[in-house]
């Protein structure tokens, strides 16, 4: 008999895959995902600037789910902390916690503390920027070493106004702000006083100068220079001399296209020196107009001219001839106001407009 050979051997069927059954629909699963569903609808109203309905809905959601259990929560995290030892080495682990906390979900979970705390941190950076921008503001930008016109010192009060709170000199922080904003005490000071008049009044109220010496009509003290009692004419060099009223002299094709107003008078020399011209013109009719139209509620007599003041107008001369002629008469004598009775009027100074 002939011997058949016997088949190989067949491998074992493989183990049949065990069912995955769904986890139950158990009531913890379905409070999540309610409140996943709630944090998206919380977001997408955040993201159209509906903040009031976001809030809103948020407390709802806090009030309806109570209380939580402090055994429970223990027991939750304990299970957080298993899964997140779970994604891989120190890194990784890091990027993971680092990216699950940016989540727009998680961030509506955080705790109140740990956002504001965030939101401190985010903002602290434009706050410097905005704390130099103010610091540009009041020492640049509204610097000035004169008198500031109107527009000006209600830009700048109005400014410091907003920065200063009424009661940051009761709370000693007065220094502190010197410091930040680098402005004296005294505009601390003033701050504080119209920031209560702000909050009083509910709204900021104009504020106005009084009259100042450099807004005086010179027009009067021009007028009396050019009298008989204040100047006469140059004898030894008569020539007439032009005073342009719109600008300096024009040439060529500016002079075509443009009109310049001027006048034409002799050259004038002063007569006296600048106290003796100080006390001739308080007595002219000049300086009683000049007084009456000066004359205000806190100043009832007018503006007190001196001698700086009626020089000014007296001695405003812009022509090259006329400093050339200032030299060659003042260089090395003395001024005016010290030299002898015996000195002859063109040793003083000389007046071209």
């Amino acid at each position: 008999t002939w011997d058949h050979p016997q088949p190989p051997p067949q491998p074992p069927p493989p183990p049949q895959e065990a069912e995955v059954t769904a986890p139950r629909d158990t009531k913890r699963i379905r409070l999540g995902r309610e409140l996943k569903q709630t944090l998206k609808e919380v977001c997408k109203l955040q993201s159209r600037d509906k903040v009031e309905a976001a809030a809103a809905l948020l407390e709802a959601a806090a009030v309806d789910s109570g209380s939580a259990s402090e055994a429970l929560a223990k027991k939750r995290a304990a299970e957080l902390q298993d899964v997140t030892f779970t994604f891989g080495d120190l890194t990784l682990t890091r990027a993971v916690i680092s990216k699950f906390l940016e989540l727009p979900l998680i961030k509506r979970l955080l705790p109140d503390e740990l956002r504001k705390k965030q939101a401190e941190d985010v903002d602290s950076g434009p706050a410097k920027i905005l704390l130099e921008a103010a610091r540009e503001f009041f020492n640049d930008i509204m610097a000035t070493r004169g008198r500031r016109t109107d527009e000006d010192r209600n830009a700048f009060w109005a400014g410091l106004v907003a920065l200063i709170p009424a009661n940051i000199l009761e709370d000693r922080r007065g220094r502190a702000a010197m410091r930040l904003l680098n402005v004296q005490y005294r505009h601390i000071k003033k701050a504080t006083v119209l920031c209560t008049a702000v909050e009083q009044k509910r709204g900021w109220t104009q504020l106005v100068s009084s009259r100042h010496k450099d807004r005086v009509d010179l027009k009067l003290i021009h007028e009396w220079w050019h009298t008989d009692a204040a100047s006469m004419e140059d004898n030894m060099k008569k020539e007439k001399l032009r005073v342009f009223h719109d600008g300096p002299h024009l040439s060529g094709s500016d002079a075509a296209n443009s009109t310049v107003a001027y006048e034409e008078h002799m050259r004038r020399l002063q007569l006296a020196g600048n106290k003796d011209s100080l006390a001739a013109f308080t007595e002219s009719s000049q300086y009683a107009l000049l007084c009456e139209q000066t004359k205000t509620a806190r100043c009832p007599d007018g503006v007190k001219v001196g001698i700086k003041l009626l020089c000014k107008r007296g001695a405003r001369a812009s022509s090259r001839y006329r400093v050339r002629q200032h030299d060659l008469l003042l260089r090395h004598r003395q001024p005016a106001d010290m030299a002898p009775s015996s000195w002859p009027a063109r040793c003083r100074i000389t007046i071209v407009n």
